[in-house]
């Protein structure tokens, strides 16, 4: 409770600095970093506008339409929102009450429906997106939601999380569109999100320096990326199970998004890829994460990207760690491991600073000093089998593209 209060005066004092004659954007970011750093620890003082909620689409899900109409719930268009009152008593809930009432309150076993305006529940999250101001809640029933084919654009600044455990919320998307396109310092916290389509399911974009946070979530992927992070983005995604059909996660650009305890798994490429442009820097932080049983390396880095790995395992996939170009990645005090391909290796002007780490296989490193360091640096085994670099087909298969390729 003491941890919360801070929260809350650290970011009320910001939004007294942003009231002030004359006051700079540095106090908007600084609310906005605060409030999505609260919401990782739990706490949403950050978001202290209106709940608004989000029904499931019932039993007829399957048809991929929004929520069946409610008469109790949705208004007509033009007609002034009437209070409802909350399934657990008989008394009329003040106005005030209700815009104050914590989102935890929507969760109640007592209150299935929790303090609800009639007029703020909506049939879909791209409807509530519509009405949503900066610093709403959007709060998404135990059930399937459908994409409608379209992004869910977050150029606002909201949090949305699912009720009940991770997977009880669903959104199921399909289409050639990301289900979600982050801008900004939004928030999605305990959704389950199942995507169908030729495109990655999540991106970021844009350059908001506050961030956008993604906690406890799962991220699949049936046709495309999990994950792609671009211009200036900094997301952090935290506690999230990611799987795709091609890459993980994909950073290019300037985009520097951190990983903290995720989980990568069974993707058809790379587990983590980084690319950028010539004059741009990519960079990637990853803390306690493990990318596995991917069929690509599950962590490759080309161009001048960047990546810091820590307390990280990278096994069961086609190569750990493999920096082309001039590339650099620091991992530290983690477990690297390939079965038949190289576990780090290095081309061009690439570095690898490879220290107090778990080496299960044979590396190929570039330059002598590096090979040096490698092997006195950390705990090494090579395995007693033919390692070499993977033939051109699956994961490594060359697919020329007509619109790139030299004419």
């Amino acid at each position: 409770m003491q941890g919360q209060r801070r929260w809350e005066e650290a970011i009320a004092a910001c939004q007294e600095g942003m009231a002030c004659p004359g006051a700079t954007k540095d106090f908007e970011t600084l609310r906005n970093t605060l409030a999505v750093q609260a919401a990782l620890q739990g706490c949403f003082a950050g978001f202290q506008g209106r709940l608004l909620d989000v029904r499931d689409a019932g039993e007829e899900a399957w048809l991929g339409k929004e929520a069946p109409e409610d008469p109790d719930l949705d208004i007509p268009e033009g007609e002034a929102p009437l209070l409802m009152l909350p399934a657990a008593t008989s008394q009329r809930t003040p106005s005030s009450a209700l815009k104050q009432c914590p989102a935890q309150e929507m969760d109640d076993p007592k209150n299935p429906l929790g303090f609800v305006r009639r007029g703020n529940s909506f049939r879909s999250l791209h409807a509530a997106m519509k009405e949503a101001r900066d610093g709403d809640q959007i709060i998404l029933r135990k059930g399937i939601h459908n994409g409608l084919g379209e992004s869910v654009q977050l150029r606002k600044r909201v949090l949305i999380r699912g009720r009940g455990s991770l997977g009880q919320t669903r959104v199921d998307h399909r289409g050639n569109c990301p289900a979600f396109r982050i801008s900004n310092s939004s928030v999605l916290l305990n959704l389950d999100i199942d995507f169908s389509g030729y495109r990655e399911a999540l991106r970021f974009e844009g350059s908001d320096p506050s961030g956008a946070l993604i906690h406890d979530c799962i991220i699949k992927c049936s046709g495309d990326d999990a994950v792609h992070v671009c211009g200036s983005a900094t997301p952090r995604i935290s506690r999230c199970k990611l799987q795709a059909k091609k890459c993980g996660v994909w950073a290019y650009e300037k985009a520097k998004p951190v990983l903290t305890d995720c989980v990568i798994e069974e993707c058809g490429q790379q587990g983590v890829k980084l690319f950028d442009y010539a004059l741009d820097r990519s960079r990637i932080e990853m803390e306690a994460c493990t990318v596995s049983a991917c069929k690509g390396p599950a962590l490759d880095l080309a161009l001048h990207a960047q990546a810091s790995v820590t307390d990280s395992s990278l096994t069961n996939s086609s190569g750990a760690v493999w920096a082309w170009d001039k590339c650099k990645a620091v991992v530290r005090n983690s477990v690297l491991q390939a079965e038949s391909t190289y576990v780090v290796l290095t081309h061009g002007e690439a570095h690898a600073d490879v220290q107090v780490c778990k080496i299960v296989g044979k590396s190929y490193i570039a330059g002598l000093p590096q090979k040096v360091g490698l092997e006195s640096l950390n705990s090494v085994t090579i395995p007693d089998r033919h390692i070499g670099v993977p033939p051109e087909d699956g994961a490594f298969e060359f697919v020329p593209n007509q619109y790139t390729r030299k004419q």
